[in-house]
């Protein structure tokens, strides 16, 4: 089951990469940036992507390619049993929202875009230096 969820991550990743590189000006930025932007919100855009395809009939998430839908106790023994239940918590919510593909796709460009706490960090340390 790890190999499988390992698998489908290299495909996020894919899909990920040539989302962000749809983004208007994304490619002017460096490519050391565009990295580091992928890198620091791959973990944000699973977790909007899960909760896209949250099925809540179903308990789990749906893999739009296999058809297979992923329950918490898959994600445990795939190793993620220390996320899958804030994952379902945050997707529960999500739902909620009654978002479109659309509304989803501008979620993952702003976070794509979003350079996150590590960044701020930074920009903090950059103040006071």
């Amino acid at each position: 089951m790890f190999t499988h969820f390992m698998e489908m991550l290299v495909v996020v990743l894919k899909q990920m990469i040539v989302t962000a590189k749809r983004i208007p000006g994304f490619r002017d930025v460096a490519y050391q940036d565009q990295a580091t932007l992928i890198k620091s919100s791959i973990l944000e855009v699973m977790m909007l992507g899960s909760a896209e395809h949250y099925e809540p009939d179903k308990g789990g998430f749906s893999n739009d390619i296999t058809g297979a839908v992923y329950d918490k106790e898959a994600g445990i023994k795939a190793g993620f049993g220390n996320i899958m239940d804030k994952m379902l918590e945050f997707s529960r919510s999500m739902m909620m929202l009654n978002l479109t593909h659309s509304e989803y796709c501008l979620l993952y460009g702003m976070t794509i875009l979003s350079p996150g706490e590590e960044y701020k960090l930074f920009v903090i340390w950059d103040d006071y230096s």
